[in-house]
């Protein structure tokens, strides 16, 4: 399976050549914050090579730089959806790094209601269960309205972010829009419960991550039917980057034994 004849959207951006009639499943990754699809160049070559690995490019960065970012998910979510539309028509997973992992959740999500599909795996990373967002939020630790010092601040703290790009002024004309629409998206979050998935669900961790502990990942069992397999790995924030292999070889394996999405 390939995506030969597939509908073309702003908001897929594939990572390699596509394996015209060896694509077995379809792997989209979906950014963390101020990020774009960069952040997994490379993958496509370290995961097995019948693995499509697609980015989920988001406005304002990327191929859409010009465009405004957006931040709302509900906004996302009605424009991402659709444009996914065409590609989950056979075995897809999702990958999702820390703001990105809830996008993928609640993509997973919104998928499931509008066309009655669930992926093969989902793969959620460096972030809290999403009741738990909803609770920081609250509480005023992601306040929406940021200073770009305030928010240049807090890429430093998070660590993933070079000094030298942090002290370009040029580039982080460029960076911040993107990263402070994410911080208000975040900010804005409120978590709507609903019945548990019935899939595959892979929860990555690093053991210095102070945005998401990793024992607070235990708590994305209750967002699923089957309990999900947790695992940590060294590193703070972005172990994504500092445990690169490791972790393909992780997201590799459960692949391998992917099976087609249900229809429900």
């Amino acid at each position: 399976m390939s995506y030969a004849g597939k509908r073309t959207s702003a908001w897929v951006q594939p990572m390699a050549a596509p394996a015209r009639g060896q694509g077995r499943l379809r792997l989209f990754c979906f950014p963390y914050a101020g990020s774009g699809t960069r952040a997994f160049r490379g993958w496509a070559e370290e995961l097995p090579d019948d693995v499509e690995v697609y980015g989920i490019q988001l406005p304002g960065r990327d191929d859409r730089l010009a465009e405004r970012p957006m931040d709302d998910v509900s906004a996302v979510l009605d424009e991402l959806v659709p444009a996914l539309e065409p590609y989950v028509d056979g075995p897809f997973a999702f990958f999702g790094h820390s703001m990105g992992a809830l996008l993928c959740w609640e993509t997973a999500r919104s998928a499931r209601s509008a066309y009655g599909v669930l992926p093969s795996h989902v793969f959620v990373s460096g972030c809290q269960p999403p009741p738990l967002i909803g609770d920081r939020t609250r509480s005023g630790d992601a306040a929406p309205v940021l200073g770009d010092a305030e928010l240049i601040e807090r890429m430093r703290t998070l660590g993933g972010t070079p000094e030298e790009v942090l002290q370009d002024a040029g580039l982080m004309s460029v960076v911040l829009p993107a990263f402070r629409g994410d911080s208000t998206m975040l900010a804005r979050y409120r978590y709507a419960p609903g019945e548990p998935l019935p899939c595959p669900l892979t929860v990555f961790g690093g053991d210095r991550d102070a945005r998401a502990a990793p024992e607070e990942l235990v708590g994305w069992a209750e967002l699923v039917k089957e309990a999900p397999d947790v695992c940590v790995l060294p590193g703070g924030h972005f172990f994504l980057h500092t445990e690169r292999k490791r972790l393909l070889a992780e997201i590799s394996a459960r692949l391998g034994s992917a099976h087609p999405p249900r229809h429900v």
